[in-house]
């Protein structure tokens, strides 16, 4: 289970930590602050993605928790049943895309920054990367196109 300390957004910065609460089989429980510092290893680990103004992780199980404005990602309930077993997430600006152990990729936040991929959905199967820019995802299918 993973729960927000802070989140917030600077001109020149987002800047982001979190609590990290750990519950073992064995029905004991830790909890774990984690530093700014961190938080960036996470995100080096492929399992935080930030917008401009949210934030998206994914933990070992492929669930997915988001956080922060919810008009640019941070809120993914209206998809939340298709994040399944999440490999990888990338953000723009004011979207997030995550592709599902299956290789279907789902989108959420603004769709004009790439948000929503409804026109697009039945060729995005067998994806292996997606790519962010501002305002765009860019996909990379199993077939390389």
């Amino acid at each position: 289970q993973v729960s927000l300390l802070e989140a917030r957004t600077h001109p020149e910065q987002l800047f982001c930590a979190m609590k990290v609460d750990v519950h073992l089989p064995s029905g004991d429980g830790y909890s774990v602050d984690v530093s700014p510092e961190h938080v960036a290893a996470v995100v080096q680990l492929g399992k935080l993605a930030a917008s401009d103004a949210a934030f998206a992780w994914h933990g070992h199980g492929g669930e997915v928790v988001t956080w922060g404005n919810p008009e640019w990602g941070g809120d993914s309930s209206q998809v939340q049943e298709k994040l399944r077993n999440v490999q990888h997430i990338q953000a723009t600006g004011r979207a997030f895309a995550a592709i599902v152990e299956s290789g279907a990729v789902v989108t959420w936040g603004d769709p004009a920054y790439g948000g929503d991929s409804s026109e697009v959905q039945e060729q995005l199967g067998n994806v292996q990367r997606i790519q962010a820019a501002d305002s765009a995802f860019a996909a990379i299918l199993e077939s390389g196109a």
